[in-house]
């Protein structure tokens, strides 16, 4: 999967591989990294910089959505020999079971030709959210069988998030009506600069974070601390801002055979 990454502490960010490696033994090698999720750590942003392999500005007319992930995907593999037919990629449906999705991937790397697969997995807001579901699925057999499945199939598996979440106190809702191109709890998103300067007055504590890779057009105004832009005094579990767990995800590699 396309992404730079760093090392980071074991298990400072990542509740996924002591899990992993509990389950499925001591047969199996798991090297423990972080990554960086891309800012503002919106899922349009972020999870389609992932599958993009390319900052945003070069996939800026779906930065609002992930509908075209499964293009990005293949062009990125195309781009570096691979034919279509050898890549795959499938996406959790919202209320899909785990059971489903896990056949899904099977049925996908099961395919004589498939040599790369990218697979989405929804997880429940919040670290306490995804401890419970990477706990619930060790227990269940779905994490271990998802990765059995890709390892029997000669596959080295490669795990990370698009992006984390963080707990949020309302610093009120701003009054953009439809100036704005995107209203996240943790991130309002502007079309110009002069807009969000005008709203930022109001939000002396919020950040205007700059561009970067970002497309023209496309200006975040970040909540500050642990702000969210809902009615103040209101808590929210959200994402698409700048704290240590929206932006530093894990990145975990799993291979047959011990490390």
């Amino acid at each position: 999967m396309p992404c730079g990454h760093r090392r980071a502490r074991p298990g400072a960010v990542d509740p996924v591989a002591p899990r992993v490696r509990e389950y499925l033994g001591a047969e199996v090698g798991i090297d423990e990294d972080a990554t960086f999720a891309w800012v503002p750590t919106l899922t349009g942003v972020s999870r389609q910089a992932i599958f993009a392999g390319t900052p945003p500005f070069l996939f800026a007319g779906s930065i609002g959505s992930t509908h075209k992930e499964a293009a990005l995907w293949r062009r990125f593999w195309e781009e570096r020999g691979r034919r279509r037919e050898q890549i795959a990629y499938v996406c959790q449906q919202k209320q899909e079971a785990d059971a489903s999705l896990v056949e899904r991937i099977v049925e996908a790397v099961a395919y004589p030709q498939c040599r790369v697969l990218g697979a989405v997995v929804g997880v429940v807001t919040g670290s306490g959210g995804l401890y419970s579901l990477v706990e619930e699925w060790v227990r269940g057999g779905v994490l271990g069988r998802r990765v059995d499945a890709l390892l029997r199939a000669g596959f080295d598996v490669f795990i990370t998030a698009d992006h984390g979440n963080v707990a949020g106190r309302g610093i009120g809702k701003p009054n953009v009506g439809a100036v704005a191109e995107e209203r996240g709890e943790r991130v309002h998103v502007f079309p110009d600069a002069t807009f969000r300067e005008q709203v930022r007055g109001a939000f002396p504590e919020s950040l205007a974070w700059p561009p970067i890779g970002l497309p023209d057009g496309y200006w975040p105004l970040v909540a500050g601390g642990r702000g969210a832009f809902i009615p103040e005094g209101k808590v929210t579990v959200s994402h698409g801002g700048i704290s240590l767990e929206e932006v530093i995800v894990p990145f975990v590699g799993i291979h047959a055979g011990a490390a």
